[in-house]
């Protein structure tokens, strides 16, 4: 897979690839991927923002500016399976690299773009970036406190949400392709993964016209599922979900059995009604004990409860060691380095390497692909 991507969306989506055994070969420009530079810093000249995103990659420089970088990575597309891109549309085309190039050098090809809002259209030329199509989206307008103003989502859903459907979308069109041996061109924009984000609370508003606004933690059908802050200053989220069995065991284990039975909260309906008025009675009944003794209560009485965890306490959650959900990457400076791993678990051995650096191989690969002569396309 030859990966033209930078920033977030696709070197995620194409890191994704990466780890499950696809060989990628990044194309950057002599200056690298912008992402190199943003600090804080991992190491000297290359930001953690990029080594989070480009494992299990090669790093091979080309000017697609130029004619000669431009010929060499048409070389590269002919024995390529897939192209991954994000420039904005019509980029890959003045380059002289756009999908009818690329079908002319390898008539099977897969095109995978990623971009803001549409190919053709008002939007097709206009910027756009994680927290803009959060907002536009309507996901900012459904986060943050209830009194208080939009918030973006501490992580960047934006790109991440696209660079998975573009994972997703990759591996479709390399099926089509294995079945009718035609040519894919797959698209994913960044506002449309946004909006398929939306889930429930979309078919709610495309069904019934219910527009829902920011809660804070509260989940916006299914009280008192919110989190509550303890004796000891921590908060800890609990949900009965929509069982009524699981309605009981809350009340029980909040030492509060006749909750479950008052005629103001005794079905979901109810309890949606009267909200506020059950969750004045919680919060003084969480803000009695401290966060350990109502994770025990829940945890005895099976309901579903956690700690709010800060991101290192995140990291020290037992099944993070027994998933394999840190790994380490050894650089070509001998140095070894903690990533986050892949979620999912195939059954088979897990092979990282680290990010590779700027044009780390552009000889071997280029080499390579002109069948085994040298190439004047080095870093």
């Amino acid at each position: 897979m030859l990966d033209l991507t930078h920033f977030l969306s696709g070197p995620f989506a194409t890191m994704i690839l990466g780890d499950l055994g696809a060989d990628i070969i990044k194309i950057e420009p002599p200056g690298g991927d912008p992402t190199r530079q943003i600090p804080p810093f991992h190491d000297e000249g290359v930001g953690t923002f990029y080594f989070s995103v480009n494992r299990n990659k090669k790093s091979v420089v080309l000017d697609l500016k130029s004619e000669e970088g431009r010929e060499a990575f048409l070389k590269l597309v002919e024995s390529a399976d897939v192209v991954c891109e994000n420039f904005r549309p019509g980029v890959l085309d003045r380059l002289g690299i756009g999908y009818a190039a690329l079908r002319e050098r390898k008539p099977d090809i897969v095109l995978c773009s990623i971009f803001g809002f549409e190919k053709e259209g008002e939007y097709a030329g206009r910027p756009a970036v994680d927290t803009l199509v959060q907002a536009l989206s309507g996901i900012m307008s459904l986060t943050g406190e209830r009194d208080g103003p939009p918030a973006r989502v501490g992580v960047q859903i934006g790109d991440t949400g696209a660079g998975l459907w573009a994972a997703i979308a990759i591996l479709a069109g390399v099926h089509g392709r294995n079945a009718d041996g035609k040519p894919r061109h797959v698209e994913v924009a960044l506002f449309d993964a946004q909006l398929s984000l939306l889930v429930w609370q979309a078919q709610d508003y495309l069904t019934h016209g219910t527009v829902y606004t920011r809660m804070g933690t509260r989940h916006a059908t299914l009280p008192p599922s919110q989190a509550f802050e303890c004796a000891d200053g921590r908060h800890v989220y609990a949900t009965p979900s929509a069982l009524p069995h699981w309605w009981r065991a809350y009340c029980e284990a909040l030492h509060l059995p006749g909750l479950a039975q008052d005629p103001r909260f005794a079905d979901l309906a109810l309890r949606q009604r009267n909200r506020d008025e059950l969750e004045s009675i919680l919060l003084a009944q969480f803000a009695s004990h401290p966060s350990a003794y109502w994770i025990d209560r829940f945890s005895t009485h099976d309901v579903p409860a956690a700690l709010v965890q800060s991101v290192d306490e995140a990291f020290a959650f037992p099944t993070v060691a027994r998933r394999n959900m840190v790994v380490s990457v050894q650089e070509p400076n001998g140095r070894v380095t903690r990533m986050v791993g892949n979620p999912i678990k195939t059954g088979a051995a897990e092979h990282f390497t680290a990010p590779p650096a700027l044009g780390e191989h552009t000889t071997e690969v280029l080499r390579h692909a002109a069948g085994g002569q040298s190439s004047a396309q080095g870093r």
